[in-house]
C-alpha cells in the first residue's frame, strides 16, 4: 500500500512539474457573436470578410468591423530551480526539521543492540528445585 502511495504521489508530481512549465496558445475568429475558427498552435483562418472589404466597398461599413480576433496565451514557468540560500535561517531550520520529522515516519525504528548477546548464559551449578523446594505433582 505504500509503494503505491509513494508512486501515485510521484506520478502527479511529476504531471503538476509538466502542466507548470508548458506554454500555449489558443487563437480564435469571431465574426459578430459566432465563433468562426479556433487554433491551438497556428493563427486562425478568418472568415474573408477582410478580403470584401479590401475591394472596392461591396460590402457597407458596419460588415467590415464586425470582426474580431482573440488570443488567450498562458507563459509557463521558466525557472525551477530551488535556491537554498533564498531562504534565510530561520526558514531553512524549519524545512530541516520538517522534512527529518517526515522521514521518521516512514522508517522503521532501528533494533537496540544488545550488549551481551555474544556472551554464553552461566552454568547451572546447583539444582533449583531441590532448593526451592518446588515439585510438580
Amino acid at each position: 500500500m505504500k509503494d503505491f502511495s509513494f508512486k501515485t504521489g510521484a506520478v502527479l508530481m511529476a504531471f503538476l512539474v509538466l502542466f507548470s512549465t508548458v506554454s500555449f496558445s489558443m487563437d480564435m475568429h469571431f465574426c459578430g457573436d459566432s465563433l468562426v475558427d479556433y487554433s491551438f498552435f497556428d493563427d486562425s483562418a478568418d472568415c474573408g470578410m477582410k478580403l470584401l472589404a479590401d475591394e472596392a466597398q461591396k460590402c457597407p461599413m458596419s460588415l467590415m468591423k464586425c470582426c474580431t480576433d482573440e488570443e488567450i496565451s498562458q507563459e509557463g514557468q521558466d525557472e525551477l530551480a530551488f535556491s537554498w540560500s533564498a531562504l534565510d535561517l530561520d526558514q531553512q531550520q524549519f524545512l530541516l526539521a520538517y522534512t527529518l520529522s517526515y522521514i521518521d515516519l516512514y522508517t522503521s525504528p532501528s533494533e537496540q543492540p544488545i550488549p551481551f548477546a555474544e556472551y554464553s548464559p552461566p552454568l547451572i551449578t546447583y539444582d533449583r528445585q531441590v532448593l526451592l523446594e518446588t515439585f510438580l505433582i
